[in-house]
């Protein structure tokens, strides 16, 4: 990458890495967010047991935004999204 960026460290496999992270740490923060609201909405508005939630609802509330966001990056990193974008960071254009 040195090539391309002043002072740049690393290569391509640790530019593809940082994005793989940021993105899917940043995107999991968000899914859990949203996982959370879920949650609260089933004890609060429709009062459902600590049963329920354990066996029913919980799992998804893990479920969907871990491999969502897993299928995400690994959708990005076989597209090749990640690249340094000049200024020696690297980054993912959306």
């Amino acid at each position: 990458v040195n090539y391309w960026s002043w002072n740049a460290r690393g290569s391509m496999a640790t530019c593809r890495l940082d994005t793989f992270l940021g993105e899917f740490g940043g995107g999991l923060g968000l899914w859990y967010n949203a996982s959370l609201c879920i949650l609260s909405l089933a004890i609060v508005k429709y009062e459902k047991s600590d049963d329920y939630i354990r066996t029913k609802i919980e799992p998804f509330l893990h479920a969907v935004p871990f491999v969502s966001m897993a299928g995400f990056c690994i959708w990005r990193l076989a597209t090749d999204k990640a690249n340094p974008d000049g200024s020696g960071f690297c980054g993912s254009p959306i």
